[in-house]
């Protein structure tokens, strides 16, 4: 919310500081009138910019919430991950030790034989 606000005053100070205000009226203008902006549609141009501005950063905050629960799954399965790998490698090592450098094919039940014994 902070940082909406201050983006909010920021764009404000900018558009006006940069907003002009009309021009001469001492007949200056090579015979062009110029109209000056009134506050008023001054006003609405620094409403509109900066609820676009504010929108866009909505739209950040939107892909944040958008990859939070993906995010918070892959970091809970990590345990099980790193259980699941640690399980393979140990039933490796059963295996290699006891294939004694044959090739050797093994069932789901022969490695659980060799846990067991």
């Amino acid at each position: 919310m902070f940082k909406k606000t201050l983006i909010a005053m920021m764009c404000s100070l900018s558009l006006v500081a940069c907003g002009g205000g009309g021009s001469s009226s001492d007949g200056a203008n090579n015979g062009s009138i110029a109209i000056p902006v009134s506050d008023l549609d001054k006003a609405k141009q620094l409403i509109e910019t900066t609820k676009a501005v504010i929108s866009y950063y909505d739209g950040f905050e939107a892909i944040g919430d958008q990859y939070k629960v993906p995010a918070e799954t892959i970091n809970a399965t990590a345990s099980d991950l790193n259980n699941a790998t640690g399980l393979i490698v140990f039933l490796a090592d059963l295996a290699y030790a006891d294939a004694q450098g044959a090739s050797k094919d093994y069932t789901a039940q022969q490695l659980e034989d060799l846990m067991d014994g």
